[in-house]
């Protein structure tokens, strides 16, 4: 029989919780005010989830900006959801300098009654979002969204009346239906949320880990944020290629021409399957005659 030399095999390896590959790589932010830590000298989640990681931080959160355009247009008109999440502002992904980006616009503006600022036409700028970061390249499992932190009624009622100049009261009840919208979306994607509501709403007088006007989160949430993410982060296992030989250590080698059918001995254009430590093998050869 012929000797086959070396054969290269890819496996796919996972281990839980491995996020190795993310050391010295670039983590992005977009989103607003919270994500870009006001009033807390920058110690919001992103630095505490990039320095878990080992990663870089890459913070390009504006504060005020809002989660979709917006017509009429008002004074925060050019610092949206739609702008600053979408290519030139969004980096073309590079696997070998970035690893997560994370998108976080859902907390200033769900309050607004214009009439064309719907969560019918909010869906169409997560599409929108959505479609532009993964024709710049990035993978679904490295897209990450940000949902809901914890805001008060106060909170939202400050943010469309004071900063936006709208006279109309926000509810949470439409704070929480465009969540769910955007939950749906994201779904219908595979693409990773975090909601983090729950945790931050149930903590004993919550409201006292906000600022005065009642949006922005001190150090103590911002800290449960990040563990929020760093418990439940996932990314598509990586796949290793190793070169190994065919030897005694395999089991099951089985030769197969190009047709599927069984040879006694490999030779010309060849499939070789074998097993060894209960994984399976596989790869195309050419074994000269």
């Amino acid at each position: 029989m012929k000797k086959l030399l070396f054969i290269l095999v890819s496996i796919s390896t996972f281990a839980q919780n491995d996020f190795s590959s993310l050391k010295g790589k670039r983590i992005w932010y977009f989103g607003d005010s919270i994500t870009m830590g006001q009033d807390i000298g920058g110690l919001s989640y992103p630095a505490y989830v990039s320095y878990h990681y080992g990663a870089i931080t890459m913070n390009k959160a504006v504060s005020g900006t809002t989660m979709m355009k917006q017509e009429p247009i008002n004074k925060l008109a050019a610092n949206n959801m739609e702008y600053w999440a979408t290519f030139p502002n969004t980096p073309i992904y590079d696997s070998k300098k970035d690893g997560l980006l994370f998108i976080s616009f859902l907390t200033n503006d769900v309050g607004l009654f214009y009439p064309d600022y719907t969560i019918e036409n909010y869906g169409k700028a997560v599409d929108y979002v959505v479609q532009g970061i993964i024709n710049a390249g990035w993978p679904k499992d490295r897209i990450k969204f940000n949902v809901r932190y914890f805001i008060t009624s106060k909170g939202i009622d400050y943010t469309t009346i004071n900063r936006l100049y709208v006279p109309n009261k926000a509810t949470l009840e439409r704070y929480n239906a465009f969540a769910d919208l955007l939950k749906l979306k994201l779904d219908g994607y595979g693409i990773q949320y975090f909601d983090h509501w729950d945790s931050l709403s149930s903590i004993p007088d919550a409201v006292s880990y906000l600022d005065a006007i009642e949006i922005h989160p001190n150090t103590f949430m911002h800290k449960i944020i990040a563990d929020n993410i760093i418990k439940d982060l996932y990314i598509e296992p990586k796949l290793s290629t190793s070169e190994f030989e065919i030897n005694e250590t395999f089991t099951d080698i089985l030769y197969y021409n190009i047709l599927g059918q069984i040879m006694s001995e490999p030779k010309g254009i060849t499939i070789v399957k074998g097993r060894k430590n209960g994984l399976l093998f596989t790869k195309k050869v050419y074994v000269n005659e």
